[in-house]
């Protein structure tokens, strides 16, 4: 049950516009901001995001499967999609294709690579003797 919330809190965070509340909110501005500034910082906390959500779905859904990757995968293209289709709104910018299928790439990477750590720690899990 618990991951269930850690779960619900992760998306939240992740689909809430914290760049736009940077600026409506200068004092958040400050320390967000530099979390995403330049676009090595913005590559690693996108994937950062994305790896720890793929591991809190895996509580929820078993990656032992490729159709549980399948799944989670999808839901995870689903989540980055309104994630960046939120961010675009609150800008009030036109989508640059560009910049919003980088961040698509890079969630996807990191979903991958929280999905694979997952699924090894989870088959361990299963090979223990009791």
């Amino acid at each position: 049950m618990r991951s269930r919330i850690w779960l619900i809190l992760w998306i939240t965070g992740i689909l809430f516009p914290m760049a736009f509340l940077g600026r409506v909110w200068p004092a958040f501005g400050k320390w967000f901001d530099p979390f995403f500034a330049s676009g090595l910082t913005h590559i690693i906390f996108h994937s950062f995001l994305y790896a720890v959500l793929a591991i809190l779905i895996g509580q929820w859904i078993s990656p032992v499967s490729w159709n549980a990757w399948l799944k989670i995968l999808g839901l995870i293209l689903l989540i980055g999609s309104l994630h960046e289709g939120i961010q675009v709104t609150f800008a009030g910018l036109w989508p640059g294709w560009t910049a919003e299928l980088l961040d698509l790439s890079v969630d996807f990477c990191g979903a991958v690579l929280g999905l694979t750590l997952k699924t090894i720690y989870s088959l361990r899990l299963m090979k223990k003797p009791s």
